[in-house]
């Protein structure tokens, strides 16, 4: 290899990552890879995207590009804090938002792109406002008679309305109790009474005191 040939070649610039919304109408691309990730629990966030909290991709915007369905991107401007979100008005789903601190940056839901994007959301914003109903990585098990359905099983015993698939499964069967000598009345006075029956019946002719007889 001849001197300074190895020194000549370039490097392939990396592809952009690819996203697009729920109904494909609107896609875009960024250049890899993103600038960084987070996971945002903030109220507004919240909202947007009724969920326990969203997952955002940031890019600069001169290294975000708009491919498809520009025509169909609706604005909302929040007047709380002068953000802008931008959603698809096909199928609704939220696009990208800006901040008004940031204006030279975007910030994509990470769940748009089909690829990977070169950061991972290793940070958090507003973790104060993280919701109690949350899922934070509990184990989970396998639900019996419901595939792909698992769940968080609790060491505490719940109520069947507190567990929807219980009710589901049917009232549980009593054990029938063991049958024994004694008939299990729940009244104490009533079982004494029929013990005592009981045993005048079995006590054999003559057992009993003799009568005194006249002189």
């Amino acid at each position: 290899m001849p001197d300074g040939e190895a020194g000549s070649k370039k490097i392939a610039p990396l592809k952009p990552a690819a996203g697009r919304c729920l109904c494909g109408k609107v896609r875009f691309e960024i250049d890899f890879p993103a600038f960084w990730a987070w996971h945002d629990h903030t109220r507004a966030s919240r909202r947007a995207h009724g969920a326990a909290y969203a997952t955002y991709v940031g890019v600069w915007k001169k290294r975000f590009r708009l491919l498809k369905g520009k025509e169909l991107i609706a604005r909302f401007e929040d007047k709380t804090n002068g953000s802008v979100r931008n959603f698809c008005s096909a199928c609704g789903a939220p696009l990208y938002y800006e901040r008004a601190r940031s204006k030279h940056m975007i910030n994509i839901p990470r769940a748009l792109f089909e690829s990977r994007t070169g950061r991972q959301p290793i940070y958090h914003i507003g973790i104060e406002e993280l919701q109690e109903w949350a899922y934070t990585g509990e184990p989970l098990v396998p639900l019996k008679g419901f595939p792909g359905v698992v769940w968080n099983r609790s060491s505490k015993k719940k109520r069947v309305d507190d567990d929807p698939f219980a009710a589901m499964s049917g009232p549980k069967k009593r054990a029938k109790p063991a049958k024994t000598g004694v008939d299990p009345s729940p009244h104490p006075e009533e079982r004494r009474s029929r013990v005592s029956k009981d045993e005048a019946t079995a006590r054999p002719h003559g057992s009993g005191r003799a009568s005194r007889s006249s002189p």
